[in-house]
């Protein structure tokens, strides 16, 4: 219970050194590259935190919740630290908290958009029980209507909720390889990672995954063409001819790409009022 100098959703003054970091909060989101984070670190010793840090009281500690990219320059050079405090029955609700929070942004690419939704919706089933081994497998009785749900919370299909599942189960198989947190780089912009050139990096063995994802993390993205993509450029050509373009982005990017361009196109269609194709 929060008390009267703690109200949840107002913003508070706060000791840095009394705010608490959580490993798991702290790695569930993807944070920026490191030639983001060192820009975000000068701008803002030089202006100051721009949003308060958001912060959950808990058995007397106040756990960071949202934040992580900006509390140690925060501590480091002893900037004002505002803090909005936010109040949560348990743990799997704060996490919930922090992944809706950041879907809710708008620097997210679609990929690390689909990585976060496939996480809530794994976040979700896992307290149901069910297939753990799988976080893409589908709804059976005991896990009820997850993807239905979510489905709709986040005005896409619940095939697009169990594809990000998919997605979420990639990136979390790829980083288990690795003692640095490779998440912002797999799901950052200049990566240019599709979905289903990261599912192919995923089932790589380790020591391939290991070089292609070393790749990455010197040169921020993959060569023009790679075994990962499948020897596909980074664009194609499409004919003229409407008609013709199902089949030209089949054979150019592959069942599993060309899939999630056709859902893409049918969500767009949907959104805009036209019948679905």
């Amino acid at each position: 219970m929060l008390s009267a100098r703690q109200c949840p959703d107002t913003e508070h003054t706060a000791d840095a050194a009394a705010i608490v970091l959580d490993a798991e909060f702290e790695h569930l989101i993807p944070g920026p590259a490191p030639q983001e984070q060192v820009l975000l670190a000068g701008a803002l010793h030089r202006h100051g935190s721009c949003e308060p840090l958001l912060v959950w009281p808990c058995h007397g500690r106040l756990i960071l919740l949202v934040g992580y990219e900006v509390f140690p320059t925060i501590k480091l050079y002893r900037l004002p630290c505002r803090v909005v405090y936010k109040s949560f029955p348990g743990r799997a609700e704060a996490r919930m908290f922090i992944v809706r929070h950041h879907l809710a942004r708008q620097h997210l690419t679609p990929l690390a958009v689909s990585y976060l939704r496939g996480l809530q919706y794994v976040g979700q089933r896992k307290p149901h029980g069910g297939d753990r081994r799988s976080v893409g497998a589908h709804d059976d009785g005991v896990t009820g209507k997850t993807a239905e749900a979510l489905a709709e919370l986040f005005n896409v299909s619940p095939a697009t909720i169990r594809l990000d599942a998919e997605v979420t189960a990639a990136v979390l198989k790829i980083a288990a390889n690795f003692e640095t947190d490779v998440k912002p780089v797999l799901l950052g912009r200049d990566a240019r990672l599709s979905r289903g050139a990261l599912l192919r990096l995923a089932q790589l063995p380790v020591e391939e995954l290991r070089k292609v994802v070393g790749e990455l993390l010197v040169r921020g993205r993959l060569s023009r063409l790679s075994a990962v993509s499948g020897g596909v450029k980074t664009t194609i050509r499409l004919p003229r001819d409407p008609a013709t373009m199902p089949a030209a982005i089949l054979s150019k990017l592959g069942a599993e790409d060309a899939r999630v361009v056709c859902q893409g196109l049918t969500q767009l269609l949907q959104a805009r009022g036209n019948r679905a194709c």
